[in-house]
């Protein structure tokens, strides 16, 4: 039976937006004084002077014509400019929105009637979450399984909703008691995101234990006639997996994110970054010698193994740069300011455009980063 994977763009975490200017502009157009035709000698007829005042007056005629000919001919093509300025403005609008970079995903997978979603993104996104499962033709109570790589709020914020619809959640058992009762999960990650925590990441809700389902590390599950085999994959937190259907990979974090042509990004954020465990996590992948891998932030990307390699240079490089940094710092930290710079050089050199950073920015800020590099060095290094 065909099996289908669907990328689903849950949360769009770029904050830029797109504006144009429309400058219309035209040269100015003056009126030509006609030169003065009046005679100054005494000795011109009457009547000379009458035809060259009728001549005059014919002149000004033709002039006030020819002006207003004008005055029509730039109007239409001003009219024209502005059209055609209007039409560049909505190619330009709909390239832009097209090319938007996209920030959270999750993972519908079909086959017959069995669909399985692996990551559920925020409640805060739950709306648009809906929206796309009704393109595709379903709701959320046909979900037979949710599969979560961790319990960050990004990826599985909103797991609560579909649990209680009555589909099953399967995750790592160090993430059980925190989605079982989520108290201290919400009170850690508020101390970090302070009074925007129901902006970003909406309601927060306990699931239901009989609803969670704790699996071990290499567990095959089975749901109707799909099978997902659980690989545990620390590194980013103690309690990730990446999920393996067929020759497929739902990474989760574990294998950094990636905003279209960006770079691999490992995200480094408090409390469970582990430097040593997270390059272990790299080779397993690599040996698992999948065709496609799938990241949370964001989709498909059909280049497995240059991109666990690069991801795996950038690691050694961030950790060694901010060591050196550490070891520097009076207070014992990695300024988030050094992480900026960084940052700012390594997607330049990329040569990413500006919404693209944003969004990178956005799923990994570089505030939360320096916190998890700091609490690992002080950890590990002093």
């Amino acid at each position: 039976m065909k099996k289908i994977i669907i990328v689903l763009m849950v949360s769009l975490l770029s904050a830029g937006s797109f504006t144009y200017a429309q400058n219309k502009t035209g040269a100015d157009m003056s009126k030509e004084c006609p030169p003065n035709q009046e005679c100054s000698k005494d000795m011109m007829k009457d009547d000379m002077k009458k035809d060259d005042m009728k001549k005059d007056d014919m002149m000004k005629d033709d002039m006030k014509k020819d002006d207003m000919k004008k005055d029509d001919m730039k109007k239409d093509n001003m009219k024209k400019d502005d059209m055609k300025k209007d039409d560049m403005k909505k190619d330009k609008s709909k390239k832009e929105k097209k090319q938007k970079p996209q920030s959270v995903a999750a993972f519908l997978i079909k086959s017959g009637k069995t669909a399985v979603l692996v990551e559920t993104g925020p409640d805060s996104c739950y709306p648009e979450l809906e929206k796309q499962l009704k393109a595709s033709g379903l709701s959320p109570a046909d979900i037979s399984a949710v599969f979560l790589t961790h319990i960050h709020f990004d990826h599985a914020g909103c797991a609560w909703r579909f649990a209680r619809n009555g589909t099953k959640i399967y995750l790592h058992p160090n993430g059980f008691r925190h989605m079982a009762n989520p108290e201290k999960l919400i009170e850690s990650a508020s101390r970090i995101y302070l009074d925007q925590m129901d902006v970003l990441w909406g309601k927060i809700e306990p699931i239901e234990e009989q609803m969670l389902v704790q699996v071990q590390d290499g567990e095959r599950v089975t749901a109707g006639d799909l099978t997902m085999t659980a690989h545990f994959t620390p590194g980013h937190a103690k309690h990730h997996i990446v999920w393996q259907f067929g020759d497929s990979l739902f990474t989760g974090d574990v294998a950094g994110c990636r905003i279209g042509t960006g770079p691999a990004v490992a995200p480094t954020p408090p409390p469970d970054l582990d430097y040593s465990e997270w390059k272990k996590s790299i080779e397993l992948m690599k040996a698992l010698n999948p065709r496609e891998i799938y990241l949370t932030h964001f989709g498909r990307f059909d280049d497995p193994h240059p991109h666990l390699e690069a991801l795996s240079r950038q690691l050694d490089f961030l950790f060694n740069l901010s060591e050196a940094a550490f070891r520097r710092n009076e207070k014992n930290e990695v300024p988030a300011g050094f992480l900026d710079a960084f940052f700012e050089a390594y997607y330049r050199a990329w040569h990413i455009g500006n919404d693209a950073v944003t969004a990178y920015g956005n799923i990994s800020p570089n505030w939360m980063n320096a916190q998890g590099l700091t609490r690992w060095m002080q950890k590990n290094l002093t």
